[in-house]
């Protein structure tokens, strides 16, 4: 009893003290109210449980969530390909932080959860209850690959920059919670990146997969298609687009475009060939998830009396080829049921039919091919920008299979800065934001950038995960990755990036412009003196792992220099040969100035 006291007075103590505010006791008769609203005075209630507020000096206090540093564990997996290289990749970077994985060790399972949704993962800890242990769930083959890697990145600090840049601390803790510790699923359902296509190797398939890639880009075999090691990615079935002329047998690549009205003697024609030549591929081929069966490159189409009036009647010439192929789709969507057919919303397509609907097997692959990039998207003051904010958004109604295929480098000059660093994460957002389930930024596949395609690639990569990161985590992994690529010196280059973007800010620049279209070159002569130093300063601070990322990255700048200074562009040529690296789309040895 004395101890009972003790503790009551210790309780109130801080409350007399600084004078909490206890309700007093109301002396008031019981009532009763009827189901019809009237009082009845005198009558006792039910019993019922008293509410008791507590004073604001006894706020609740959330108990801390258990936590435990891991030391020794053992990990089991299933016996599939990825599920085995899912236990091979967390018992190597486990072990490179010193950390025993063996039997008798704290219990970490690895496994394939199909009630998850396919690409989604889920990491679970329990520490003071009756079992134990840590799960990693996948919802499919690369479900569990990317649980692993979601875990090593957030737990343990993992990052894979680039295909041959891996930062991954080698010392300090470990830290699990009890509960769960993440839980994640991609938003877009399809992530293509091809600024590393022409380096494609075992490095380059483990970046994609620790960075959420799943698909270099279709021209590419799948990369681990006959072991499954990787998770498996999305084929094409070898045809990644422009596929019209050659499935019809009337020319490919940039040839006109064939008649595709299914009323023309010439659109029947057409459609069996089609229909002949997309069986057969799917045949040969069953590792196809995905086929294209898309206008050649060009804007040249058919335009017989067949095809104006279904192109009137649609209100675009996109209800004409959707035609075709919903003709398509629906002739091989018993035998194929998991192929999806997929098609352009390009150039003279762009803007969607007002009577045609996809079917559902059936991909539009929305391209932002007249867009203006040193802006976002949905910027007001941009008509062009706001014409395609207007198709997507009318693709969005009719349609709950938009893949987009944006541009996000200058394939005319691949050199020069190109200021679209500032848009990417708006852009990206905009695209979740419209229900868009694939993405495509096509960059510069070639060869190795002379500006900042290590950077793009790394960052459109996490951005098509989680589109809606923000701009202050956005800016954090462009941090991260400029301080390792560049070294004790890329303060200064975060400083070229931001004043290129501010400069281009303002304008509408495309994908093919001239850099000094956009901005005069006295623009780049103000501030010669102030980049110089900056690039000088980024490189003397770098160490010589890092030097030749800094030089090789700073051609962007010195081709400003080489333009304004002809005196200087033989040595700039021969380097830029030495570097590997190209002057534009499909052109790696003419120069353009």
């Amino acid at each position: 009893m004395k101890l009972f006291r003790i503790l009551a007075i210790a309780l109130l103590l801080p409350c007399l003290l600084i004078g909490c505010d206890f309700p007093a006791p109301e002396q008031t008769t019981p009532q009763t109210t009827t189901p019809e609203g009237s009082t009845l005075e005198g009558t006792t209630p039910e019993a019922t449980t008293p509410e008791v507020s507590t004073p604001d000096c006894m706020e609740p206090v959330t108990p801390p969530v258990a936590t435990m540093k891991l030391t020794h564990v053992t990990i089991s997996a299933g016996n599939s390909p990825a599920e085995q290289t899912a236990l091979s990749e967390l018992t190597k970077y486990l072990e490179a932080r010193s950390i025993t994985v063996a039997e008798g060790g704290y219990p970490i399972d690895l496994y394939i959860d199909i009630t998850l949704e396919e690409e989604a993962y889920c990491v679970e800890a329990e520490i003071d209850g009756k079992h134990p242990g840590m799960d990693i769930r996948g919802g499919s083959d690369r479900g569990i690959l990317y649980g692993v890697y979601g875990f090593l990145e957030k737990y343990a600090g993992l990052r894979a920059f680039t295909p041959t840049l891996e930062v991954y601390p080698e010392e300090g803790d470990i830290i699990i919670e009890e509960g769960t510790m993440i839980e994640f699923h991609p938003v877009f359902e399809m992530r293509v990146n091809d600024w590393y296509r022409w380096c494609a190797g075992s490095d380059t398939y483990y970046w994609c997969v620790k960075n959420g890639v799943n698909m270099i880009d279709g021209w590419w075999e799948p990369w681990d298609k006959n072991t499954g090691e990787l998770g498996g990615a999305w084929d094409y079935g070898g045809l990644f687009v422009h596929t019209i002329g050659g499935l019809t047998e009337t020319g490919g690549g940039t040839s006109k475009n064939p008649c595709l009205a299914l009323d023309s003697p010439e659109g029947k024609e057409n459609l069996a060939k089609a229909i002949k030549n997309v069986r057969a591929r799917l045949e040969s081929r069953p590792s196809t998830t995905i086929f294209s069966v898309s206008q050649n490159d060009t804007d040249a189409r058919c335009l017989c009396d067949f095809c104006k009036i279904v192109d009137k009647e649609e209100g675009s010439p996109a209800g004409t080829l959707l035609r075709f192929v919903n003709a398509i789709a629906e002739n091989i969507a018993e035998d194929y049921p998991n192929v999806v057919v997929d098609t352009l919303a390009y150039d003279y397509t762009q803007t969607a039919p007002k009577i045609t609907v996809p079917r559902e097997n059936v991909c539009i692959r929305l391209c932002t091919f007249h867009c203006h990039f040193t802006h976002p998207l949905t910027d007001p003051n941009c008509a062009t920008n706001a014409k395609f904010c207007r198709d997507l958004e009318e693709w969005s109604k009719i349609c709950d299979n938009i893949h987009i295929w944006d541009y996000t480098t200058n394939f005319a000059y691949y050199i020069p800065t190109y200021a679209n660093l500032h848009v990417l994460q708006a852009n990206m957002q905009y695209f979740a934001e419209n229900n868009a389930k694939g993405m495509f930024p096509q960059g510069n596949r070639n060869g190795p950038s002379g500006e900042f395609g290590e950077l793009r690639a790394y960052l459109l990569s996490k951005l098509m995960m989680d589109p809606y990161m923000g701009e202050e985590k956005y800016y954090a992994l462009m941090d991260e990755f400029l301080e390792a690529y560049y070294g004790d010196g890329w303060a200064y280059i975060r400083m070229y990036i931001d004043k290129t973007s501010e400069m281009y800010s303002d304008g509408c620049g495309n994908m093919y412009m001239h850099p000094f279209n956009r901005l005069p070159a006295e623009s780049f002569i103000e501030m010669q003196q102030t980049f110089n130093d900056w690039w000088a300063k980024a490189e003397a601070m770098a160490d010589e792992d890092r030097v030749e990322n800094v030089r090789r990255s700073s051609l962007q700048w010195r081709w400003f220099l080489a333009r304004l200074d002809q005196s200087l562009q033989e040595a700039f040529v021969k380097e830029v040969a030495e570097r590997g690296v190209w002057w534009s789309e499909g052109n790696q040895n003419n120069t353009r100035w």
